[in-house]
């Protein structure tokens, strides 16, 4: 009756994770955050890489921005939380001028960017903040190319 019982447990676990496909993935929380660990959070492409995600995701969104809402951004610093597993934990913006609509479209954005190498302290991940600054934005009908 034992094995029974795990069996069908087994199941609906298996099944709970393939019928939510779309479901959060759960991770460890932050709850130390390091501001200068031994090796930094890494985008995989550096600088040029960041630049095209920000071309490519970022560039649309504060495009919406400025038609919807009249935000016209033209610099702003975003401070990410990288978690152990890569991931953007949280995003700050100590300096934006913008909409709270419009801050919550680019921290969707930006939340979903994948594929960072998490900050080390002797070889293990943690928890880190990357400050990503991002001035001289021009706006023209090639910005989102």
């Amino acid at each position: 009756m034992k094995l029974l019982s795990s069996l069908l447990l087994l199941c609906f676990l298996s099944f709970s994770f393939v019928l939510a496909p779309n479901a959060e993935i759960p991770h460890a929380a932050c709850d130390d955050i390091h501001d200068y660990p031994e090796k930094m959070a890494s985008y995989p492409g550096d600088i040029p890489a960041l630049m095209k995600y920000y071309k490519q995701n970022l560039s649309p969104v504060l495009l919406t921005c400025k038609q919807e809402e009249g935000s016209t951004v033209k610099s702003m610093q975003l401070e990410l939380v990288i978690n152990q597993a890569g991931m953007v934990e949280s995003v700050k913006f100590p300096d934006l001028k913008a909409t709270d609509a419009c801050k919550d479209k680019i921290r969707d954005v930006l939340l979903r960017m994948n594929g960072w190498s998490p900050a080390e302290i002797k070889g293990k991940p943690v928890c880190s903040r990357f400050y990503w600054p991002i001035y001289g934005i021009k706006w023209s009908s090639s910005t989102v190319k």
